[in-house]
């Protein structure tokens, strides 16, 4: 199951309208995201296309319990995995004036203010938007949750109901259709929320925490691993000079400290310089250590 069916599945077995209001207004939601006018022999028939039996279930039972027997539902299977859920409403201007989509003279396909009044009906519209037309990416992968409609002033509606709930969408053109879109997680979280699909904000935010320990554990390890190129680095520059006043001046010839920490090198040439530093006695610490190191690569380099 894709993760925008699990979000469908969860808005449609836990939102109940307690307010006949409401139901309009998800219905509007759905018609206004997945709505499309077909011609046929008795003229122009309204078509809701589905691809998922329970939105478009949904779909069929609000309309017969808002508007009685206008509309006719069937399904068709075009291959083992590719299923078709179409409803066809034959009365279009009584459907669409009472879900407050067109104007009383059926011109403009948009949301009318009084379907959308109430915080209630603005949130139930966005849950029949997102069931009608709505995608979610798999959060393991990328952040993106869009609505998408073949009607501009619909985009447009649905961007500034979002802005009533402080959750601001984009707007964009893709190829004839008008996509209002969010890309931020939390934003997404909160508009999951908003429709009540709590449990799959759990599963972001669960995606979120594992993104985030892996990606600590990433950046520690190329810490270290950093860490310890550095320490091979030196290393082998210290042994290389150390080596080389070894045949030619020999290791006598050094200062008793300088002597002293050129054969610990040559004995322990895989440990850091603080480690290095504490088996000197009495120890030193890592800038002790370094200054010794620095003036035997230099007595080196002369001799070189």
């Amino acid at each position: 199951m894709s993760f925008t069916a699990k979000v469908k599945e969860e808005i449609i077995k836990k939102s109940v309208h307690r307010k006949g209001c409401c139901n309009y207004a998800e219905l509007a939601g759905i018609l206004a995201y997945s709505a499309v006018f077909k011609e046929s022999r008795d003229g122009v028939v309204l078509q809701i296309v589905f691809e998922n039996a329970d939105v478009a279930m949904r779909c069929y039972n609000l309309i017969q319990k808002l508007f009685g027997n206008i509309a006719t539902i069937e399904k068709k299977q075009y291959s083992t995995r590719h299923t078709l859920y179409k409803i066809k409403v034959a009365d279009i201007r009584q459907l669409l004036q009472n879900v407050g989509l067109t104007d009383t003279d059926g011109v403009a396909f948009h949301v009318s203010p009084d379907i959308t009044s109430q915080k209630c009906c603005r949130k139930a519209f966005v849950r029949g938007a997102f069931l009608g037309g709505g995608s979610i990416a798999d959060p393991e992968k990328r952040y993106h949750f869009e609505f998408v409609t073949t009607h501009y002033l619909i985009s447009e509606d649905m961007k500034q109901i979002l802005e009533t709930f402080h959750i601001h969408a984009k707007n964009v053109t893709r190829q004839s259709k008008y996509v209002t879109y969010l890309k931020d997680s939390e934003t997404i979280c909160d508009l999951l929320t908003m429709m009540g699909a709590y449990s799959c904000v759990l599963d972001i935010y669960n995606t979120k925490i594992y993104k985030e320990i892996k990606n600590q554990a990433n950046r520690v390890t190329n810490f270290e691993s950093a860490n310890i190129t550095k320490v091979v680095d030196a290393s082998i520059r210290q042994v290389e000079a150390i080596r080389t006043i070894e045949q030619q001046r020999g290791l006598e010839s050094l200062d008793p400290p300088l002597q002293e920490i050129a054969r610990l090198r040559l004995q322990n040439p895989d440990i850091s310089m603080l480690e290095l530093g504490q088996l000197l006695t009495p120890a030193i610490g890592k800038s002790g250590v370094n200054h010794r190191m620095r003036k035997l690569i230099d007595i080196a380099d002369k001799l070189r």
